[in-house]
């Protein structure tokens, strides 16, 4: 992985560009100069996490590498690239396309500049959205944290593109029972105790939720 260059990889540079609770993600460029987005656990709050968290950054990682790794890129236009992946001090690094913003930034940036999105343009996402989803669905895996900052924008607000697949569980699997999400934009039955921890259903509720929101915020009343 030394031929990105990109802080914190042997003869690197680069800079920060989003930073969560386990994984960062880093500006960098590839051998053919193009600008690429590195993805690796954050170092700094994994030294300072319980270790039984650290082995769960990793899998989170490992996961999305998997997922990514096995898709047909002309099948999956609405779904963050993965060009290429592999190790730095034995820690999984995900090199995915760079795309200009993430949703919620990008919204902030039209609302700045009284130009927000026209109910066409909304559909439209709300519509790229959901063929993502039926990507990830038809894998047979659920897409769980549907929210605004794991959606990215390009082509200047044309595409939207799904990214952050760490928690991912099979649609069948006995791991869909864990809560995992963001209850902001969770659907209210995943609250109830017997309800899965995200289905098909689930994530076109919140894609709906979504969809309304925008039209409330973004078009004149």
């Amino acid at each position: 992985m030394d031929h990105y260059q990109q802080p914190g990889i042997p003869g690197g540079r680069g800079a920060v560009n989003r930073c969560g609770s386990y994984g960062q993600v880093w500006a960098a460029t590839d051998p053919e100069d193009r600008v690429v987005a590195l993805k690796l656990i954050n170092t700094e709050a994994m030294s300072q996490a319980d270790p039984a968290l650290r082995g769960h950054w990793r899998d989170h990682l490992e996961r999305e590498i998997a997922f990514l790794d096995r898709l047909n890129a002309d099948e999956s236009r609405h779904v963050v690239a993965l060009l290429d992946h592999g190790l730095v001090d034995d820690q999984p690094v995900l090199v995915l396309e760079r795309l200009q913003a993430n949703l919620g930034q990008w919204l902030a940036q039209q609302q700045r500049q009284h130009a927000p999105p026209d109910l066409t343009q909304i559909l439209d996402w709300a519509e790229q959205i959901l063929d993502g989803l039926d990507v990830v669905h038809g894998a047979g895996f659920v897409y769980r944290d549907l929210k605004f900052s794991n959606l990215l924008v390009g082509e200047n607000g044309a595409l939207l593109k799904l990214a952050d697949f760490g928690s991912l569980r099979r649609e069948n699997g006995d791991n869909t029972l864990s809560f995992i999400g963001t209850p902001a934009t969770m659907a209210p039955e995943q609250a109830l105790p017997d309800c899965r921890g995200g289905t098909v259903m689930n994530m076109r509720w919140i894609t709906a939720l979504i969809t309304t929101r925008w039209a409330c915020c973004c078009l004149p009343c």
